[in-house]
């Protein structure tokens, strides 16, 4: 039934980027959550975050101009983060932008894999999205279900 079900779809579009500078040359990280940039941060690198599992044209365009040399995105390993982050290598491909995507093999984004699970980079992987991997329906969650078996 459709109507038990949620899909996740969070977009901020008026939203600025989060995070660091972006500087012609720089080699940068993008990540979806806050929390995700807090964890890469952490690890000394330069990063922002939409606050949402894709950016929006004015995000693309910000970094865009701001020409940075390489673009590494650390996906989450979801159905709309492997989507979000194959949109976003095509658009920086497109404008001449070198990009990377990576992925923890042990978390879910880089907040788990750092803060929660205290893991090192021996675990992030590149990655190469698939179709098989973004034609999922993955992200539907049967919403009377999740609210049954949900821990308070």
């Amino acid at each position: 039934n459709e109507l038990t079900k949620l899909k996740y779809g969070i977009s901020v579009p008026s939203l600025d980027l989060w995070g660091d500078d972006i500087l012609e040359g720089d080699e940068m990280w993008i990540c979806e959550g806050l929390f995700d940039m807090m964890a890469l941060r952490d690890q000394g690198k330069k990063c922002v975050s939409a606050s949402s599992c894709s950016l929006n044209d004015y995000h693309y365009f910000k970094i865009i101009k701001n020409k940075p040399k390489i673009v590494n995105i650390f996906t989450d390993n979801d159905v709309s983060g492997w989507r979000s982050s194959l949109k976003s290598q095509k658009i920086f491909g497109l404008n001449g932008i070198e990009s990377h995507v990576f992925s923890s093999q042990k978390a879910k984004d880089a907040a788990e894999h750092f803060f929660q699970l205290g893991l090192d980079w021996n675990s992030i992987k590149e990655i190469r999205i698939t179709s098989e991997m973004i034609n999922r329906d993955d992200n539907i969650i049967d919403f009377l279900k999740y609210l049954e078996e949900r821990k308070f």
